[in-house]
């Protein structure tokens, strides 16, 4: 601020300085030849060349003046806000590893709670389209707890939504890795519906296929199994899925169209 004062007053100065040029050198003006004109019209003439001529001084001096320091005033102000941002940066930082040092210090159950408030908060987020948010604090819940399934969840929701499926595909087989062997149906097919997304379909049909090893008669992962066989060209495989889905959903209102795919592969 105090530099940015300095160079206003050193413009100024400047200005003052040229004004007084111009009004030592208004003689010169005076002399123009306006005999012909009555007095009146003679002092209106050179007043009005005088005005004139003046402005044009300092309308050019003021612009040289202004570019010469107008560089200097704006990198200062640009390093300012710089510095300032990143003490900003520095003290939210600091605020939020002291929260997090005094969460942990709580024990579990605060540091459980905690995260699901941030859960939450991520969830509103993403209802309301707003993901860096939400990102963040997903991030940040992680910072807790670096193996929190329901963490990893949400996070491939959130990817999913996006549409960053290479993504959400990765942070979908990280979850099935740390489950440790209770892996849920509803996981892997989830992960199908992302290596789908990216046209992966051997890929998604090993997921469905796994999904129903866990739920052997569920609609839902059935149809997503069938799909894919289509998509795969696997007639014998598409056969054997659309009795089971036919048995597990008479109702399903594709069942017409998926047997004549298959009747045509």
């Amino acid at each position: 601020m105090f530099i940015t004062f300095v160079l206003l007053i050193g413009i100024i100065a400047c200005l003052a300085f040229v004004v007084g040029i111009v009004y030592r050198k208004l003689p010169h003006v005076s002399n123009v030849d306006v005999s012909s004109l009555k007095q009146e019209k003679q002092r209106n003439v050179k007043r009005s060349l005088t005005e004139e001529r003046l402005k044009r001084k300092i309308v050019a001096v003021t612009g040289k003046v202004t570019s010469f320091f107008a560089p200097h005033v704006m990198r200062h102000s640009s390093r300012v806000k710089e510095k300032v941002q990143a003490i900003q940066k520095k003290h939210t930082e600091m605020v939020k590893e002291k929260q997090k040092k005094d969460i942990k210090a709580a024990g579990k159950h605060a540091t459980g709670e905690h995260i699901q408030i941030l859960i939450q908060t991520a969830r509103g987020f993403i209802d309301q389209e707003e993901y860096d948010s939400a990102e963040e604090k997903l991030l940040e819940a992680l910072g807790f707890d670096k193996k929190r399934v329901d963490v990893y969840r949400v996070l491939a929701e959130l990817y999913e939504r996006e549409k960053e499926y290479q993504q959400a595909w990765e942070t979908m087989t990280y979850v099935l890795k740390i489950e440790n062997g209770n892996i849920e149906p509803e996981d892997l097919a989830f992960a199908g519906e992302c290596a789908s997304a990216m046209e992966d379909y051997p890929k998604a049909r090993e997921m469905f296929e796994k999904a129903l090893e866990k739920e052997p008669e569920n609609p839902k992962y059935l149809d997503r199994l069938l799909r894919h066989c289509i998509l795969l060209k696997d007639k014998n495989t598409a056969w054997d899925v659309y009795g089971r889905l036919k048995k597990a959903n008479p109702e399903n209102k594709k069942l017409d169209e998926y047997l004549i795919a298959v009747k045509e592969l």
